[in-house]
C-alpha cells in the first residue's frame, strides 16, 4: 500500500490535460480534475492531491521545485 507521504513516480510522463488516480493495479487515467489549493506542485509539472493518490497534468504546466 502507498503511504500518503510517499510520492509515487510515473513510469512515463503524464500528458498535459490528464489526471491519473493510483489504484491497486497502478496509475489509471480518469476525467481531468483541476488541482485544488491544497495540492502540491511536483518537479515534473504535475499537481499531487493531498492524499497522494491523484495526479493532474494541467495544459499549462508550471515548473515545480
Amino acid at each position: 500500500m502507498v503511504e500518503s507521504t510517499d510520492t509515487v513516480e510515473f513510469e512515463e510522463p503524464g500528458e498535459p490535460g490528464t489526471t491519473s488516480v493510483l489504484t491497486e493495479e497502478g496509475w489509471q487515467l480518469t476525467r481531468y480534475e483541476e488541482p485544488g489549493d491544497d495540492w502540491r506542485l511536483l518537479r515534473d509539472g504535475s499537481w499531487e492531491s493531498p492524499d497522494g493518490l491523484t495526479r493532474s497534468f494541467p495544459l499549462d504546466t508550471p515548473t515545480g521545485d
